[in-house]
């Protein structure tokens, strides 16, 4: 839940829409209107903005399981760290 995380400045939050949190974090959109065909465009050039900037680690949320957006969260997925303990505050 990005929620728990969006007082964090040492992460990024990779969106998928707006969203009504105020994060303290970087945040680059991949979509601004939850568009999966911008998303697939964005997404490499928005992990690598987030990856320029030396923050501990990246937060997204999985797009629906569904046509691109499946191949979205594989991304996601094999770019993703399987040890979250570094995010526990």
């Amino acid at each position: 839940d990005f929620a728990a995380y969006a007082h964090r400045t040492d992460l990024g939050f990779l969106l998928f829409e707006e969203s009504p949190l105020s994060f303290a974090g970087e945040v680059v959109f991949i979509s601004r209107s939850a568009d999966p065909s911008e998303a697939a465009r964005s997404l490499y050039w928005a992990m690598r903005t987030l990856d320029g900037k030396g923050l501990s680690a990246m937060v997204a949320k999985r797009l629906p399981d569904e046509g691109i957006g499946l191949a979205i969260n594989n991304r996601l997925e094999k770019a993703a760290s399987k040890d979250l303990s570094g995010l526990r505050d």
